[in-house]
């Protein structure tokens, strides 16, 4: 079970849903996919969920590609570095490290976040980079 979160900072404010287990661990940051944040993602992590889409969610693959031509990138990658900040400021997060997942186009904006060094490890499925987007990635 979790908790509606607000993820802020100056120009960065946005949602999300965290999940806490009993026990201290690692943080994950967790991105969704051009589907938004649905419930299946609320029930399957222990971490921090990140809402791109300020609760709007898609039904259809049409719908999906509208909220993903309107995505603002810059403020997404600002959202998962904000959200990784507070989640290691949690005190069950131990070791002090955060990872992400993220599913097609979230998993591009880890994959972009990544690049900033926010992020201690990264997994990005069904998610590439453009060329020009192309960049190192410090972390595993």
């Amino acid at each position: 079970m979790g908790t509606e979160v607000t993820l802020g900072g100056a120009g960065r404010s946005g949602r999300g849903y965290l999940s806490e287990p009993h026990l201290p661990g690692p943080g994950v940051v967790v991105v969704h996919d051009a589907y938004g944040l649905l419930p299946h993602v609320r029930q399957r992590f222990v971490a921090l969920a990140v809402d791109l889409f300020d609760g709007r969610v898609a039904g259809t693959a049409e719908e999906a590609e509208r909220l993903t031509d309107g995505l603002d990138v810059p403020r997404a990658r600002g959202l998962l570095a904000t959200a990784a900040t507070q989640l290691l400021a949690r005190p069950k997060v131990r070791p002090q490290r955060v990872g992400a997942v993220g599913f097609g186009l979230g998993g591009r904006i880890a994959l972009l976040t990544a690049t900033t060094g926010a992020l201690d490890a990264i997994v990005a499925f069904s998610a590439i980079l453009a060329p020009f987007e192309r960049s190192l990635v410090p972390c595993p």
